[in-house]
């Protein structure tokens, strides 16, 4: 009820934005190399919020299992850390105009402030994750709506130089 929404986007929309929060938060969970970046800017001047803050403060407050960075006090099912994941959050700054909670500087997700469209939600996204980790991603997953799959194969992902046809890295999928 606090999101400024257009007539457009009320009912099944907020649902969608829900379920999509959801898939990030569980994609994330499964995989503990993994960071999630809410991507999105101020789309709106009566908003207080980005797209992307509304986005982490909504997890947050949904009181949905957040993504921990592992051996965190935080994070009571791993008490130690692998070398694949102990550079997520390894150069990690506060997360601007997001409220931190005690623990919270230890979740494995992040905002990305400034997009504006889909191509800069990507291009955006990949920076903040180099921000973040100190590294680029080796492999990118888009949660999104399935009507843009194709923007994002097709031409966000080549205009990013980022092999999306059968490129495997130990096995999987690196863009999907």
């Amino acid at each position: 009820e606090n999101w400024v929404l257009e007539d457009y986007q009320k009912g099944g929309s907020v649902k969608t934005f829900y379920k999509h929060i959801e898939k990030g938060l569980q994609l994330t969970n499964e995989d503990p190399s993994a960071l999630l970046i809410f991507s999105g800017g101020q789309t709106r001047p009566n908003s207080l919020q980005t797209e992307a803050e509304s986005y982490f403060s909504l997890a947050v407050s949904a009181g949905l299992e957040l993504p921990m960075i592992a051996g965190s006090l935080s994070n009571s099912t791993s008490a130690s850390s692998s070398s694949s994941s102990s550079s997520v959050g390894q150069l990690a700054h506060a997360n601007a105009a997001v409220a931190t909670l005690h623990g919270l500087q230890d979740a494995r997700m992040t905002t990305e402030n400034f997009a504006l469209d889909s191509f800069e939600n990507l291009l955006f996204s990949i920076a903040r994750f180099r921000e973040y980790t100190g590294h680029y991603p080796g492999r990118i997953t888009v949660v999104g709506y399935g009507f843009k799959k194709g923007r994002f194969e097709e031409l966000h992902a080549k205009a990013v130089r980022w092999n999306t046809q059968g490129f495997l890295r130990n096995g999987e999928r690196t863009f999907q």
